[in-house]
């Protein structure tokens, strides 16, 4: 357990802000999706009403760019971005992962960077966004790793 808390203390914790470490324990502290706005409370009757399409993109044969990983707890998914054909093939790309981050948020989409390389695309909507958000912000995204040349 020690070694375990070291090896989170030394990869993970050195390599964010201390400002978004604390925002993210405060959200998990504090976010209650049963008080979103027609469910009163009812957590349950909220979890259950959640339809949002899974988007799942195997690392071998994705047509647009090369996943060295692709993970996710809930609804944060992310994309580890890796240099095809270099090395053993998990070469980490933080240059491609900074294109793709700037290009989507000058498409309006917010999506973080994270991993001890900075080679990590983390996306991570509401437990409230509807089908149509998801469509517009994997358009969004699309259009982003297009013009990052993904």
């Amino acid at each position: 357990l020690e070694q375990e808390i070291e090896s989170r203390r030394r990869t993970f914790f050195a390599n964010n802000d201390a400002n978004d470490l604390i925002l993210q324990a405060r959200t998990w502290q504090r976010h209650d999706v049963g008080a979103t706005r027609g469910f009163n409370g009812d957590v349950e009757r909220a979890l259950r009403s959640i339809a949002v399409p899974v988007l799942y993109m195997p690392s071998e044969t994705d047509l647009y760019f090369p996943i060295g990983d692709a993970r996710g707890l809930g609804l944060m998914v992310a994309i580890e971005l890796v240099k095809p054909g270099v090395g053993d093939g998990r070469v980490p790309d933080p240059d491609l992962t900074k294109r793709i981050q700037a290009e989507a948020l000058a498409r309006k989409l917010i999506v973080l960077t994270a991993g001890t390389y900075v080679n990590v695309v983390r996306i991570i909507p509401p437990l409230v966004t509807t089908p149509d958000e998801v469509e517009m912000a994997l358009g969004i995204l699309d259009e982003s790793l297009a013009a990052a040349g993904a």
